[in-house]
C-alpha cells in the first residue's frame, strides 16, 4: 500500500528483481527489493511503506524536569541535543514513561525513537513499546518490541512490530530500570493515514504548514493575516474553505497544533468557519458550509457583540483557544485551512495480482487481475473515494488446478490454453462416424473442479430399419436424424409409432410397428333377403349392404363396414313379411283419404253456389220491398233507398235518427216519415210504415234490418 513495484523481466521468470518505492511523503522500513528464485517464489518479506501519525498528536509523561516537556518528543525536530530544551527528560525514578494520544486507532507497524547526545544522561536501557487502546493500563496493551540492553547516545532506532498492532495509544517505557527518561523524537508509522504531501494541492507553497489528521487536510496559515473574507478566498483556492465542522477529536488535533505553534503566532486570534447573520439580534450560528453550530465552545464573557457587528468567530490562545466572537473585518489575524486531499494513494495489492489502471484521482476506479491459472479471491474493482483511500479491500490471487482430464472414446480432449489451470478450456471432438452428446467444452473452475461432465462419442449411422409383414418403409437415410416412415397394405392396419428416427449410436428409436391384417370374414346371410359386398372384399373398412326382397321390409341397419376389430359394425338385420292387417289398415287408409277428398270437392262447389246466390240483387224505387222474396234481395232493395231524395239534393237516408227505425215508404198505412236535423230543417213524406223492433247496432228499414 502507498508504494509502486517495478519489474527487471516481465517475464517473472527465476531471478526476476522487484523494486519498491513509496509514494511522497511515506517511508520505506524493510528491503526494497526481493527476487524470484528458482522454485518460483520471491524471497524475503515485502517492505513497507508508513507515514508518521503520532506527528504533534497529545503527549504525557511519567514526570518533567529542567524543560524536556512530553510535547518534545514528537514536535518533528530530530536534534539530539536537548540544549533549547529540544527533547523530553523526566526525574530519576523507577520505571518512567512516554505516551502519544493518536486521537484514533491506527494499525501500527513501526515505532522509531532518537535518542538523546552526550553527554550527562543517562543512555537508555531494557526498553518497552506497547501499542493499544488502553490509556490508563498501559501495561495491559500489546507488546510491540523490548529492547534488553541499553541503546547509543545519540541515534535514531527503528523497532518494527513482529506484527501490525491497532491502537490509539503508543506508550514507551524502561521496565524495571530506575533512571530518568529522555527522548529527542519518536515517530509512528502506520499505512492508514495519507501523508501531508498527498494535502498539497495546485498553488500550496513549499513551506505551508500542512497537518493531515482522520482523512482531512489542514493548513494552519500562522504566517501573514487578513480579514474573515480574505481568509476564506485563501482557502478556497485551495479547493477547501475555513475549518469548520470540528469537534471531539478533531477539534483536540486542531487545538493541540495551535498550542505547538503559539510562539510563532503574531496574533492569537485565528479565524475559523463560522459567523452570523448580521443583525444585533440574530443569535444563531452557522458554519461556512451553512450548517448550525451545535455547541459552540465560548470562552468566558463570550460572546459579547460590543458594538453589535461581531458576526465572526476566532479561536483565542488568551482564553485557551476558546471562541470568542469579532467583526468579520479585522485584517491582521491568522487562519485554518480545511480540505480533502485531491487523489488517492498507490493502490495496495498482494502477491501475483496486478492492477489495470493508473489514474488516483477522486472518484477514479482500478481493477485487478489474476495471472493465467489463479482464481481472484475478493472484490475486482476499487474506486478512489473522496477520503483519500481506496475502497474496500484488495483481492488476493489464489493457485487453482483441476489436473488432466480423461481421455474420450473415439474422441479427443483439447486443450484450449495448453494448461488444466484456473479458467482454462478443454474442448471436446468426435471421430468420422460419431457425434458427441454432452458438453462440448469445460471450464476449469472454482475448486480446482472441471464444469459440466464428460460427454461420450457415439456411433452415427443407423442399420437399414427392420422390414415389417403387410407394410412398407421409406427412409430418409440412415444418418442421425434420418427417418424412417412405415405404412401398412390394404386390409392391414399399422399398430405402433409409424415413424422411427435414427440416433446417435446406431439405433432407431422406439419399437418396430406391426401391420396386422383384419377380416370381418363373410357377412351373416339373411332370410328373404341378400347381402351386397360393395368393394368384394371382407377385410378392413369393407362395406356392406343388406336388402329385402318385395312384400318384405328390412329392419335393422342396411349398411356396415368392417372395424380393425376384425369384426362388421352392426348386428345383421332381418327381413320381415308385410302382414295382412298391415295391407288392410294402408287399404282403409287409402279408401278414407279417396273419400275426404270427394267431400272437399263438393263443399268447394257448395260454397260456390252459395257465394253466387248471396249477391246482391238491386231493387228499383218503385217496386215494393215485399216482392224481394230472398233476405238479400230485400237488403239490396233497402239499400236503393239510400240513392233517393227530396228534390233538395238531400238524400233522404243520409242521416239515421238515435233510434235507428224507419218506417217503410210503401205500407198502406200512411204514416208520416220526419226527421229534423241539427240546423232545424224538417222532411215530410206521406206514407205508411210499419216497423219492427231491431237490434240496437243495426238499422231496419220495412222490416229489415241492415247492418
Amino acid at each position: 500500500m502507498n508504494s509502486k513495484v517495478s519489474l527487471s523481466n516481465d517475464s517473472l521468470s527465476a531471478g526476476t528483481l522487484a523494486t519498491y518505492t513509496c509514494d511522497a511523503g511515506y517511508e520505506l522500513f524493510g528491503q526494497p527489493t526481493t527476487t524470484c528464485s528458482s522454485r518460483g517464489r520471491w524471497q524475503g518479506e515485502l517492505p513497507f511503506c508508513g507515514t508518521n501519525v503520532g506527528f504533534r498528536k497529545p503527549a504525557n509523561q511519567s514526570t518533567t524536569v529542567r524543560g524536556g516537556d512530553a510535547s518534545h518528543g514528537n514536535d518533528g525536530d530530530t536534534g539530539t541535543e536537548h540544549d533549547g530544551k529540544r527533547c523530553t527528560e523526566t526525574q530519576n525514578e523507577p520505571s518512567p514513561w512516554w505516551k502519544v494520544d493518536l486521537l484514533k486507532a491506527y494499525s501500527v507497524k513501526v515505532v522509531r525513537v532518537t535518542t538523546r547526545g552526550c553527554c550527562g544522561h543517562q543512555p537508555l536501557q531494557d526498553i518497552e513499546i506497547r501499542v493499544g487502546n488502553s490509556s490508563v493500563e498501559l501495561q495491559r496493551n500489546p507488546l510491540c518490541a523490548w529492547f534488553p540492553g541499553t541503546i547509543e547516545e545519540g541515534i535514531t532506532k527503528t523497532f518494527i512490530c513482529a506484527r501490525a498492532l491497532v491502537g490509539q495509544y503508543v506508550f514507551l517505557q524502561l521496565v524495571g530500570v530506575e533512571g530518568s527518561l529522555s527522548l529527542c523524537e519518536v515517530e509512528v508509522f502506520a499505512t492508514n493515514e495519507f501523508s501531508i504531501d498527498r494535502c498539497a494541492h495546485a498553488g500550496t507553497p513549499a513551506d505551508a504548514d500542512i497537518a493531515a489528521f482522520d482523512s482531512t487536510c489542514y493548513e494552519f496559515i500562522v504566517t501573514k493575516g487578513g480579514s474573515f473574507h480574505d481568509a476564506r478566498n485563501y482557502c478556497k483556492s485551495r479547493s477547501g474553505d475555513l475549518v469548520h465542522g470540528f469537534k471531539g477529536v478533531s477539534s483536540t488535533f486542531i487545538l493541540n497544533n495551535l498550542e505547538k505553534r503559539k510562539d510563532k503566532l503574531k496574533t492569537q486570534l485565528v479565524w475559523i468557519g463560522a459567523q452570523k447573520e448580521p443583525s444585533i439580534t440574530a443569535r444563531t450560528w452557522r458554519w461556512v458550509d451553512g450548517e448550525i453550530v451545535q455547541k459552540p465552545s465560548w470562552g468566558k464573557d463570550q460572546p459579547n457583540n460590543y458594538n453589535g457587528e461581531q458576526n465572526c468567530v476566532v479561536l483565542d490562545g488568551g482564553r485557551s483557544w476558546l471562541w470568542n466572537d469579532v467583526g468579520c473585518n479585522l485584517d491582521y489575524l491568522h487562519w485554518i485551512c480545511q480540505s480533502k486531499p485531491s487523489s488517492c494513494g498507490s493502490p495496495d495489492k498482494y502477491e501475483n495480482t496486478t492492477i489495470i489502471g493508473t489514474k488516483k484521482a477522486i472518484g477514479s476506479a482500478i481493477q485487478y487481475v489474476c495471472p493465467d491459472g489463479y482464481m481472484l479471491i475478493g472484490n475486482e474493482s476499487r474506486v478512489c473515494e473522496v477520503d483519500g483511500f481506496w475502497s474496500g479491500k484488495p483481492p488476493t490471487c489464489k493457485y487453482v488446478d483441476c489436473g488432466t482430464l480423461p481421455d474420450l472414446d473415439n474422441g479427443e480432449v483439447k486443450l484450449v490454453n495448453k494448461r488444466t489451470t484456473y479458467g482454462a478450456i478443454a474442448d471436446y471432438g468426435c471421430k468420422d462416424n460419431y457425434t458427441l452428446v454432452g458438453d462440448t467444452s469445460r471450464r476449469c473452475g472454482d475448486g480446482g473442479i472441471w464444469s459440466g461432465h464428460q460427454p461420450k462419442c457415439l456411433f452415427d449411422w443407423c442399420p437399414e430399419p427392420p422390414e415389417i409383414n403387410g407394410g412398407l418403409v421409406i427412409k430418409t437415410g440412415k444418418r442421425t436424424g434420418s427417418t424412417a416412415t412405415y405404412t401398412c397394405q390394404n386390409g392391414f392396419i399399422l399398430f405402433g409409432d409409424n415413424v422411427l428416427t435414427c440416433n446417435v449410436g446406431g439405433g432407431w428409436s422406439g419399437k418396430v410397428p406391426q401391420c396386422k391384417f383384419i377380416d370381418c370374414g363373410a357377412p351373416a346371410q339373411i332370410e328373404y333377403g341378400e347381402v351386397n359386398l360393395l368393394n368384394k372384399t371382407t377385410t378392413v373398412g369393407s362395406i356392406t349392404v343388406y336388402t329385402c326382397q318385395d312384400d318384405y321390409w328390412l329392419v335393422g341397419e342396411a349398411r356396415h363396414e368392417c372395424t380393425k376389430d376384425g369384426k362388421w359394425s352392426h348386428e345383421a338385420p332381418s327381413c320381415e313379411l308385410i302382414s295382412n292387417e298391415i295391407a288392410e289398415a294402408q287399404g282403409v287408409g287409402t279408401s278414407v283419404g279417396i273419400g275426404a277428398g270427394v267431400i272437399i270437392f263438393i263443399l268447394l262447389i257448395l260454397g260456390l253456389v252459395y257465394l253466387r246466390l248471396r249477391k246482391a240483387t238491386p231493387v228499383k224505387n218503385t217496386e215494393n220491398i215485399q216482392a224481394a222474396e230472398r233476405k238479400e234481395d230485400q237488403n239490396a232493395a233497402v239499400m236503393s233507398y239510400s240513392s233517393l231524395n227530396d228534390g233538395t239534393s238531400n238524400k233522404m237516408y243520409e242521416n239515421v235518427p238515435e233510434d235507428g227505425l224507419y218506417d217503410s215508404p210503401y205500407s198502406g198505412s200512411g204514416s208520416t216519415y220526419g226527421y229534423s236535423r241539427q240546423n232545424g230543417r224538417t222532411y215530410n213524406r206521406s206514407g205508411h210504415y210499419e216497423a219492427e223492433p231491431p237490434p240496437r247496432n243495426g238499422i231496419t228499414i220495412n222490416g229489415v234490418t241492415v247492418r
